[in-house]
């Protein structure tokens, strides 16, 4: 399956580990029916939490195992990819 890429984690938001993207569908909350992306140059493999509060094209996404700011970090400025 060839693989895409549908956004941009722009940064940290809060102190639970949620990140805000910038989606490259006119519909950020598409990202809610993936099981899983792929984050970074070395295509990390996240499992998605939930998608919640779509402004535009941009919206908080949480990804299993990303659970404190600190977590978030070092995940922003990274572009997401999917199957």
């Amino acid at each position: 399956m060839k693989e895409i890429e549908i956004g941009k984690i722009v940064t940290a938001v809060g102190i639970k580990g949620e990140v805000k993207f910038y989606s490259f569908s006119d519909d950020p909350m598409k990202l809610a029916e993936l099981e899983y992306i792929y984050i970074g140059k070395n295509k990390t493999k996240y499992d998605v939490e939930k998608v919640r509060s779509p402004k535009g094209n941009t919206a908080a996404l949480k990804l299993n195992g990303v659970d404190t700011r600190n977590d978030a970090e070092p995940v922003s400025y990274n572009h997401l990819r999917a199957h």
